[in-house]
């Protein structure tokens, strides 16, 4: 089951793209330029919103746990 969610984990966060355009709208609540980005599931969003510092930093520790595993 850990190595299912790593794995998981890994997929989600391969392709985000944290340079990705926001907006904001009347209410101040931000949303994605991109609609294919804002159709994004919440998981994604939420590392979206954690920054590339700590997606890669658990990205890197997620990899080496998933080497431990074999």
């Amino acid at each position: 089951m850990i190595r299912k969610r790593l794995q998981e984990f890994l997929q989600l966060t391969a392709d985000i793209n944290f340079d990705a355009a926001l907006t904001t709208d009347q209410h101040g609540v931000k949303h994605f330029a991109d609609e294919e980005l804002e159709r994004k599931d919440y998981n994604w969003k939420l590392c979206f919103r954690s920054g590339k510092e700590t997606v890669t930093a658990a990205r890197a520790y997620a990899e080496q746990w998933l080497k431990e595993l074999k």
